[in-house]
């Protein structure tokens, strides 16, 4: 089983590598229009990187059973971070949404550790089948309580995505545990109805909807940013315009480090590169899984598939928004896009991947 450990650590090193290439390859001229060098936010993602690597590091230094025993104290210090966001006094707001808590020149999106607590919290109430946990609606609703109380939250800084993806998750999480229907139904009938007023109730968000029915209706406004994607994507054609050749990067595609990155790798790399990129994921997701279903511990198994789809589910829609397959939704590529708490918490969900491995192997001896 070591050698999942090293395929693990290989495939996230080489993601991450190609990655701040692309960084580098979208952003320079913005970089140098903004900071006289082309090189700002490829450092910045090389020191998030590096810190991601160390948080590996520390996630490794401690027992399995530590998460699996402090769970719910990191869900409440998880909603005490999320109800922090929404003070001005604390926070700092782009694009109209309250995401990031402000500590001086530093600034992180406490949503995206969020949803590797949350997943913690989901794997640790699921294990509990030796006290019947289909039947004890104390935990049940102790449960559901604290997963309603965590969406609300998130959808309060106006995070439609981070809220589809924690739930569908979450949704995996309770299938995989062979959790019953009604159980299921339940959780359907609970989020559905927040999900559809968060849609409406929102002007932008409707019209996001609509632009993804026809985006060619309205070209030059609210369809501009997905046409400039496939454009970027048409214009990569069987092999791509060649590393750093993109077109499309100089101010035609907004976002293009970020939420449309893939548009943009797929711009220079073309369909053979992309092949090469989704390939590189479902490998690193069949080995995740691999990971987790040989545990025979139900904590870890719940856990590390958590894990598993919640990077899978951020890449689908990632790249589902690129192609126009959804709507457009900030959603950034696993260590890919530019972003410091969306790298350190993927690099955070490998290190925990990783500990589950070593766990097995501890306690299988393998």
């Amino acid at each position: 089983m070591k050698k999942l450990t090293g395929q693990l650590y290989l495939i996230t090193i080489i993601l991450s590598l190609i990655g701040l290439v692309f960084i580098y390859s979208t952003s320079a001229h913005l970089s140098m229009e903004r900071y006289g060098h082309s090189f700002f936010f490829a450092k910045r993602q090389m020191m998030w990187i590096f810190l991601g690597l160390i948080a590996q590091m520390i996630c490794l230094k401690i027992k399995l059973d530590f998460y699996k025993k402090y769970a719910i104290y990191l869900m409440l210090l998880n909603i005490v971070l999320l109800l922090i966001v929404l003070v001005p006094a604390f926070s700092f707001t782009a694009g109209g949404a309250r995401r990031w808590i402000q500590l001086g020149f530093f600034r992180f999106q406490p949503s995206e550790f969020c949803k590797l607590v949350t997943v913690i919290f989901v794997a640790k109430m699921l294990s509990l089948k030796e006290i019947d946990i289909y039947k004890k609606w104390r935990i049940f609703c102790t449960l559901f309580i604290f997963l309603i109380g965590t969406l609300a939250l998130i959808m309060a800084e106006r995070d439609l995505g981070g809220t589809i993806i924690l739930s569908s998750t979450i949704f995996v999480m309770f299938y995989i545990s062979g959790i019953q229907k009604r159980y299921l139904l339940g959780c359907i009938g609970l989020v559905s109805p927040v999900v559809y007023m968060a849609i409406t109730k929102y002007a932008f968000r409707m019209e996001r909807l609509l632009t993804y029915l026809n985006p060619w209706e309205d070209p030059r406004d609210k369809g501009y940013q997905v046409i400039q994607s496939m454009i970027a994507i048409s214009r990569g054609g069987g092999l791509g315009q060649g590393l750093g050749q993109s077109l499309q990067k100089y101010d035609y595609l907004p976002e293009s480090n970020t939420d449309f990155i893939f548009s943009i790798y797929a711009e220079e790399t073309g369909f053979l590169g992309a092949l090469i990129l989704i390939g590189l994921y479902l490998y690193l997701f069949s080995v995740a899984l691999l990971i987790s279903w040989k545990s025979e511990d139900y904590f870890s198994r719940y856990l590390g598939s958590g894990l598993t789809f919640l990077l899978a589910i951020q890449v689908f829609i990632h790249m589902g928004v690129s192609t126009a397959l959804l709507p457009t939704k900030g959603t950034t590529l696993p260590f890919f896009s530019f972003g410091g708490s969306s790298l350190l918490s993927n690099l955070i969900a490998v290190g925990l991947l990783i500990n589950i491995d070593k766990f097995n192997r501890k306690k299988y001896q393998i």
